[in-house]
């Protein structure tokens, strides 16, 4: 086959992959959209190519591959000939751009995801879609939140919420991070209110990963606000939700904020416990960046029920 394809003049292979991949279109159920839409940019296609790509694209990221949704929004870019003519063509961008901006979001990378946020956003105000603008509100929002500018942040999130829907699946994120900026801004029952709005969401939409980051949040204000029990039990449901299968970081941040009630109520044994399973957590998700973090929280908790050579071993191994 390479000693053929070697052979064939340019035109050639252009057509052999615009029939290849006008074959495989036929086959839309099991049509492997990346795959037709390099067949067709190979083909020189690219009005072709760029819509199957950011279809992939929306696939992956259902699917939380991230990766793959970086590298489909980069060939999208790549085969984007810049015609803002057809409405088509604008919502497609749109697509591109959030679908890049909430995968650099996912992977931590905020600074990254603020510029193709940004150009969402603009693309959404254009084409007046509410629900469009509110999820890229959100995401924008929530990039700029992440990086400490709650300030920045907060405008963005509420306008968010004034263009989703009650039933938005959308509103549900942009609701947590402006909770946790009213919390704070000391607003604690502002924060609360949002913190039960955010629960009744993921409850309705049944988000397990989202009930337990409302509970969690919700946790945190009731601790602030002196109600330890009510912020422990919170963190016992949000913990039995996520399990072992469940976002191994969110669950870590739950365990830390039960081991200091613990340790606040002087449950040490419960604190020792909780803080075993953090560590077996953070080590088996290979979460290294929390191992220091994890560790110390033992020793705290070991320092406690009196057993200085087990704490001291835990601060080295945290150290």
């Amino acid at each position: 086959p390479r000693v053929i394809r070697a052979q064939l003049g340019d035109n050639q292979k252009q057509n052999l992959h615009r029939a290849i991949a006008e074959a495989l279109a036929q086959k839309r159920r099991s049509m492997n959209a990346a795959e037709v839409a390099g067949h067709f940019e190979a083909a020189g296609d690219a009005e072709k190519a760029y819509p199957l790509y950011v279809k992939a694209a929306r696939g992956a990221a259902r699917q939380r591959l991230f990766g793959e949704v970086l590298d489909l929004t980069a060939k999208s870019l790549s085969v984007d000939d810049g015609d803002d003519s057809r409405e088509s063509i604008r919502i497609l961008r749109r697509w591109v751009y959030l679908l890049r901006g909430e995968a650099l979001l996912a992977r931590g990378l905020w600074t990254e995801a603020i510029a193709p946020l940004k150009a969402a956003v603009g693309a959404a105000r254009r084409e007046h879609d509410q629900n469009a603008l509110a999820r890229c509100l959100a995401a924008l929002g929530r990039s700029i939140y992440r990086q400490g500018r709650f300030d920045d942040a907060a405008p963005l999130l509420e306008e968010s919420l004034s263009h989703a829907g009650q039933g938005s699946p959308e509103r549900a994120a942009a609701t947590r991070a402006l909770a946790d900026i009213k919390l704070r801004d000391g607003r604690t029952a502002e924060s609360e209110s949002l913190w039960l709005a955010a629960l009744d969401i993921a409850m309705t939409v049944q988000s397990t990963d989202g009930e337990a980051r409302a509970r969690r949040g919700l946790a945190h204000t009731k601790a602030i606000q002196g109600r330890l029990q009510e912020a422990s039990q919170l963190l016992g449901q949000a913990d039995d939700l996520l399990g072992d299968t469940g976002d191994a970081r969110v669950r870590a941040g739950i365990l830390a904020r039960l081991i200091e009630l613990d340790n606040a109520g002087g449950r040490y044994t419960s604190a020792v416990r909780n803080a075993e399973i953090l560590v077996d957590l953070v080590r088996r998700r290979e979460l290294s960046e929390r191992l220091p973090w994890a560790y110390a929280l033992l020793a705290e908790a070991l320092v406690a029920t009196g057993e200085p050579a087990e704490a001291e071993d835990a601060v080295q191994q945290s150290l």
